[in-house]
Parts: C-alpha cells; sequence; structure tokens
C-alpha cells in the first residue's frame, strides 16, 4: 500500500495505530491535500507536518491534535472542535475556521489570510502569531489577547478594541 493510501486509512479507521504509525515514520511527507474528514473522531491524532492543503474537517473532533507543521491551507474546519490542539508552528493560510476556539492557545502559528468568521474566539490567546491578512470580521472577541502578533492588514470589526486586548 502507498505511504499517503496508508496514512489516510489509518487516520480514518484507528487514531492510536495512525499515532503509533506517525512515530515510526516521522520525516515521510505526508500528503493528503484535498481528502474529506467530516465528522471524523481525530481526538489526540500526531497530525504533524502533514499536508492538509484544501482538506475538509467540517464538524471533526480535533480536540488535543499535535497539528505542528502541518499545512493547513485553505481548509474548512467549520465546525470542527480543536481544544487544546497544539497549532504552532503550521500554516493555515485561507483556512476556514467558523468554529469555536474559546479559551484556545495559538502560539508561533501562521495564520495568514484565516478566516475566522462568526467564530468564537473568547479567552482565546494568540502569542507570537502571524495573522496578517487574517479576518475577524463576525468574530466573538470577548477577552480574547493578541501578544506580539503580526497583525497587519487584518480586519476586525470596529469594536475589536473593545472585547479583545493587543499587546
Amino acid at each position: 500500500m502507498h505511504m499517503h493510501q496508508e496514512a489516510n486509512t489509518l487516520l480514518r479507521t484507528d487514531v492510536e495505530a495512525f499515532n503509533a504509525w506517525r512515530l515510526q515514520h516521522p520525516g515521510e511527507e505526508i500528503d493528503l491535500a484535498g481528502e474529506v474528514y467530516d465528522g471524523l473522531e481525530l481526538f489526540e491524532a500526531y497530525l504533524v507536518g502533514i499536508n492538509f492543503t484544501g482538506c475538509s474537517f467540517r464538524d471533526a473532533n480535533l480536540q488535543e491534535c499535535i497539528l505542528s507543521g502541518a499545512i493547513l491551507d485553505k481548509a474548512d474546519c467549520t465546525g470542527a472542535n480543536l481544544s487544546y490542539s497544539q497549532l504552532g508552528p503550521a500554516e493555515l493560510i485561507n483556512a476556514s475556521l467558523h468554529n469555536k476556539l474559546a479559551g484556545y492557545l495559538v502560539r508561533g502559528a501562521s495564520l495568514r489570510g484565516t478566516l475566522f468568521t462568526n467564530a468564537d474566539l473568547s479567552r482565546a490567546s494568540f502569542r507570537e502569531t502571524d495573522i496578517e491578512g487574517a479576518d475577524f470580521r463576525g468574530a466573538k472577541l470577548d477577552g480574547a489577547k493578541f501578544f506580539h502578533t503580526n497583525h497587519a492588514d487584518a480586519k476586525f470589526d470596529d469594536n475589536a478594541a473593545n472585547q479583545a486586548f493587543f499587546l
């Protein structure tokens, strides 16, 4: 079985077996671009360095996943649960994250051009993160913190300064 097919099959059927397989193949470049993982249970998946460009994770459980170095350009994470996942450093250029990230810590990630439309980012903490050109319009930012972020050309609602902290 081809390496990408094996990774894809294991990820869809048995996250624990996938994690063991991934640890045995740590330097292997895995390209799963365009795959659909809607609604899947991917709790605690070890997704380091995998190319998920254009993938769909709608309503998937990505809770406590390790996505460091993963490429999620143009990925659709609408309704996905990313609570306590490790994203940084990851690339999510033009990704769609219409979901709840309340209380979530994002550190050292590249989120350039990411759409956070209607996302609940209450109490989320963005630290040393590149959010250049990201769109936060319509996002709930109550108590969100942006520490040492590059937010050049990022789009916020007019009241963002009243909801979030920019340091």
